[in-house]
């Protein structure tokens, strides 16, 4: 078998696993999203305070 038909083959098992995993998880696939997203909504909170700051500074 060539290397590309080997990696697609690979790709396509674990993607089956990924599936299967998060049908059966579904409360901790939830959890994750939540973490995410929280983060993400945070580190934006920052760069908004940071840009903020920076006009501030710069007015004064």
């Amino acid at each position: 078998m060539d290397e590309a038909k080997i990696a697609e083959i690979v790709k396509a098992e674990r993607n089956a696993y990924t599936r299967a995993w998060r049908a059966k998880n579904p409360e901790k696939v939830k959890e994750h999203n939540a973490k995410y997203w929280r983060k993400r909504a945070e580190r934006k909170l920052q760069e908004q305070q940071a840009d903020a700051q920076r006009e501030r500074e710069g007015q004064a």
